[in-house]
């Protein structure tokens, strides 16, 4: 199926996404006097640490595993627990006694199919803490606690190695926590990773020199008590713009009873890093409690300057904090701004259950998870209580607008739980706000399974479909704390920028059978020529030359992808030739035909879907 489908995109010749950059919304005079106005740090500079490139495994030979363990711990985490054990009577109830969320038993979600995919080797740890990036030249940097893993977009391994031997001695701490992001302006990667011992000391930043994610890397060492106030930093959040890096990230005090401090987000020039140069920075503060989610750029380019962040209450709560660091390093009136958005309550659930065992998944709490900014919208997702159950909540953002409320909260009707989610843009489409939102689920009948659903641009939503499940259910990673075991702490998603059709990677973790650990797996998920509706007719179709005298092409831009037919016509309405049947993709599609063989006069084209339904019929005057 998806060879036919790249032999289609080859014979049509669809246009690729120009990579473009994206300004910032202009905010009302009104808006700027209700904000509160936080000033920005001194700029500051840190020298190269080191220039690294992954040391080579031998393929023949499974690396070598470890399972560290990273806290994470939520600010509020009592708190949480509490609402967790009062929900959790709940799970008990059938599930006809209750409405289960806006429910995901939609019978079709084949708007979404799954291509390429493969284990990805690199398992076992304590939370999993999935994260991926592919390169437009299909490269593929997937990391987790404690490994990385380089492939091609065929499945074919590179690399494989930990954390550590990255390093190569030069970070002699146990690493945890990654993140990765691939920037389609440079070609370049960035990754983070931080230190994760009784004592950890140090969090590192990393610049590819290449496109390349297995060629030399430089990297950027600072401590891990990034204010000098005796704290560690933890549970990152990475984002980039058109011009710097963003990572937030947690502050906790150190030993073993140490308790949540602040959260703080470094601002970082992505220029100096990939020059190699000493690297210009600041450290904002002023934040209220809670994780930052700094919102990613999305598909049709990158934008800025500055960044938009948000934060939601772990805990629970009715509102959310949304921040706007305005400027770039170099802007001497950069700021950030702050305003609280209401919103309808939410709060956490009670953990998952799992087919095979009595050990419950810790669904984590309310945190958002991830984000990205495309057109004028924020996009971004967290976990959230839906009756008894986790669901994922969806919300749509205008920061001109400031309207928290627009959102859609989906979760299972056959007694499973979603959680982890993440998302990314899924149209080739200027102006298509479709996402995809990939996630993790499991249930009393079901071992743990990832899984994906596509909202369109109304709103509308697929059913989920099953990315993969493992063969068994999730039993090492058992936390007395939590009474669970740790599944997240997060999942992975990234958009491949040079895929013809909407296309990302997404990377996370399914249960076995073998040893109850987590085995990461990694898969490509693509538009599915399928469609539940017809939405061309008001779309745009253009043919030129006309008239014409040898080749003529035909131009035609669609929301969603369908089945077609091209049918050409005699003046009297004959079918000369049904010329060709396939597939048109979300966005702008080129079909051609050679007319030269025809004799000079009068036809029409028709644009016929798979239904009989006529889309267009289109005059064509041959003249040679």
């Amino acid at each position: 199926m998806k060879t036919f489908f790249t032999a289609l995109c080859i014979h049509l010749g669809f246009l690729l996404c120009a990579q473009s950059f994206e300004t910032k919304a202009e905010y009302s005079a009104a808006q700027k006097k209700s904000f509160t106005v936080i000033p920005s740090p001194p700029l500051l500079q840190k020298p190269v640490s080191f220039i690294i490139k992954p040391s080579q495994a031998d393929m023949s030979f499974d690396p070598l595993l470890k399972h560290p363990v990273s806290p994470n711990e939520s600010e509020q985490d009592e708190e949480i627990q509490a609402i967790k054990s009062a929900k959790d009577y709940l799970k008990k109830f059938p599930d006809n006694l209750f409405h289960i969320g806006h429910g995901d038993n939609s019978p079709s979600g084949a708007e979404i199919l799954t291509g390429t995919s493969f284990y990805g080797d690199i398992d076992g740890a304590c939370p999993n803490d999935n994260t991926i990036a592919i390169s437009k030249a299909g490269r593929i940097i997937s990391m987790m606690n404690e490994f990385v893993g380089i492939y091609t977009s065929q499945g074919t391994k590179i690399n494989v190695y930990t954390l550590s031997d990255f390093f190569s001695g030069f970070l002699t701490e146990s690493i945890c926590d990654p993140k990765v992001e691939y920037d389609p302006s440079a070609d370049r990667f960035i990754m983070y990773v931080q230190a994760c011992s009784d004592n950890p000391q140090h969090i590192a930043f990393g610049f590819s020199q290449t496109n390349d994610p297995n060629g030399n890397w430089t990297i950027y060492l600072f401590d891990s008590d990034g204010l000098n106030d005796g704290s560690w930093s933890d549970y990152p959040k990475l984002a980039i713009n058109k011009d710097e890096v963003f990572v937030s990230m947690n502050l906790f005090g150190r030993g073993s009873s140490g308790k949540y401090i602040q959260s703080i987000m470094y601002q970082l020039n992505k220029n100096d890093g990939y020059a190699g140069r000493s690297l210009n920075y600041k450290i904002w503060t002023g934040f209220k409690s809670g994780t930052i989610l700094p919102i990613r750029s999305g598909a049709k380019g990158l934008y800025g300057p500055g960044i938009y962040a948000l934060q939601a209450t772990a805990g629970g709560s009715d509102f959310f904090n949304f921040y706007d660091i305005t400027g770039n390093l170099s802007d001497p009136n950069s700021k950030l701004i702050y305003q609280k958005l209401y919103t309808t309550a939410y709060e956490p659930s009670g953990n998952a259950y799992q087919l095979g065992t009595n050990i419950r998944l810790d669904i984590g709490d309310c945190r958002l998870q991830d984000g990205y900014f495309q057109e004028g919208i924020i996009h971004f997702v967290f976990s959230a209580d839906d009756q008894g159950y986790s669901g994922i909540r969806y919300h749509r953002l205008d920061p001109t607008v400031m309207d928290a409320n627009k959102f859609e909260l989906f979760s299972s009707s056959d007694l499973r739980d979603y959680c982890y989610p993440s998302i990314a843009p899924f149209s080739n489409l200027t102006k298509d706000k479709s996402a995809v939102i990939h996630f993790t689920s499991s249930g009393e009948n079901y071992y743990p399974d990832m899984r994906a659903k596509l909202f369109f641009d109304d709103f509308s939503s697929s059913g989920s479909i099953r990315v993969k499940v493992g063969p068994g259910p999730h039993t090492s990673c058992y936390n007395a704390t939590r009474d669970a075991a740790r599944w997240g702490d997060y999942s992975g998603i990234a958009r491949h920028y040079s895929a013809t059709a909407p296309t990302v990677w997404v990377a996370g973790s399914v249960g076995n059978n073998t040893n109850g650990k987590w085995w990461t797996y990694i898969a490509e998920l693509y538009s599915s020529p399928t469609t539940t509706t017809l939405e061309t007719k008001a779309q745009e179709i253009k043919l030129f030359p006309n008239p014409v005298e040898e080749r003529l092409q035909v131009n035609v831009e669609v929301l969603k992808p369908f089945k077609v037919r091209f049918i050409l016509k005699d003046v009297n309405g004959k079918i000369i030739s049904k010329m060709y049947e396939g597939v048109l993709l979300s966005g702008e599609n080129k079909f051609s035909f050679n007319a030269s063989q025809l004799p000079n006069g009068l036809y029409f084209l028709n644009i016929e879907s798979d239904k009989n339904e006529l889309i267009k019929t289109e005059k064509i005057i041959v003249n040679h």
